[in-house]
């Protein structure tokens, strides 16, 4: 006799507003992801933006977006709470039935969402196996910092030309003086990140008129310890020609609105000051925290995911 086949999707609307609620319960209590989570949520995120989802997960898809569209903060607990074969295994009475439920509770998911994207911020995607005398990371009540990234990782983000224009901040370490600040607890997968770039006295000048274009009378030695001046402002060209496609792709939608009205990305700015220049950077939350993945992979082996 054959073994009767067992469905893989959620039998009715109360097991799966169960199984909501009891995510829900988990990240208030002892807020974590496993890491099938994680990558189910990358997965996500990764797919969504770019229009490049595959046939196979249009189901998948299609129900999270109605999620979406009725409460945003169910929509991240969805794709937590939820594989992508329970989705698709469901019979559409009962998604429209948990969909009804949803619209019914809407609001009630807001805490719980926060500490997820706060857990993959701080402890999923961000924290390195690193020993804490190497002060790569470093945290605040509001923001977590990176410091000091690798040269292959600064060498594959910004290109080689680029990378050697960073100041090295140790002699015996070959790293990259690159600082990226993660909001400790972000709103939403839609909050900024930041980055910063350290650059070389000898190549102030230069980076000044390609990305700013401005022409800066440089004399470092000539400004006391302690000043500084500030120029905002980069246009499209500019950071297309200064910046890889993977960096320029990262610029957060506040440049993206000052260029939809057709003004300079003032949020791209640059810092003068004795001994060197800093090139400050606002990004998009997930792809910061991709590109931070890159700029300190050695760091990121012994990663704890849970």
């Amino acid at each position: 006799m054959p073994k009767r086949r067992v469905t893989k999707g959620l039998r009715d609307v109360e097991s799966a507003w169960e199984q909501i609620t009891k995510t829900i319960k988990v990240q208030l209590s002892t807020p974590g992801l496993s890491l099938s989570q994680l990558h189910r949520y990358e997965k996500v995120v990764t797919e969504w933006p770019n229009g490049t989802l595959p046939h196979t997960s249009l189901k998948y898809y299609r129900f999270l977006l109605e999620v979406k569209e009725v409460d945003s903060d169910y929509f991240v607990l969805c794709i937590i709470a939820f594989t992508q074969a329970e989705l698709d295994h469901t019979q559409q009475h009962v998604k429209d039935a948990l969909l009804k439920r949803i619209k019914k509770n809407r609001g009630g998911a807001n805490n719980a969402r926060n500490k997820i994207i706060a857990t993959i911020t701080t402890k999923t995607a961000l924290q390195p196996g690193q020993k804490s005398s190497q002060k790569l990371l470093s945290t605040t009540s509001k923001c977590v910092s990176f410091t000091h990234a690798e040269r292959e990782g600064t060498q594959e983000i910004f290109g080689e030309d680029m990378a050697n224009k960073i100041k090295r901040p140790q002699m015996d370490r070959d790293w990259r003086a690159v600082t990226m600040r993660f909001p400790k607890k972000p709103v939403s997968i839609h909050d900024s990140c930041s980055l910063d770039l350290e650059i070389r006295e000898e190549h102030v000048k230069e980076l000044a008129k390609s990305l700013l274009g401005r022409e800066i009378d440089w004399e470092p030695n000539s400004f006391p310890p302690h000043f500084s001046f500030r120029i905002r402002g980069a246009s499209e060209e500019s950071l297309s020609a200064v910046f890889r496609p993977v960096v320029h792709e990262a610029i957060n939608e506040r440049r993206m609105k000052e260029l939809a009205e057709g003004e300079e990305a003032e949020c791209i700015s640059m810092t003068f000051r004795r001994g060197g220049a800093t090139i400050s950077l606002p990004m998009d939350l997930y792809k910061g925290i991709q590109i931070q993945r890159k700029l300190w992979i050695k760091q990121q082996h012994d990663a704890i995911l849970l």
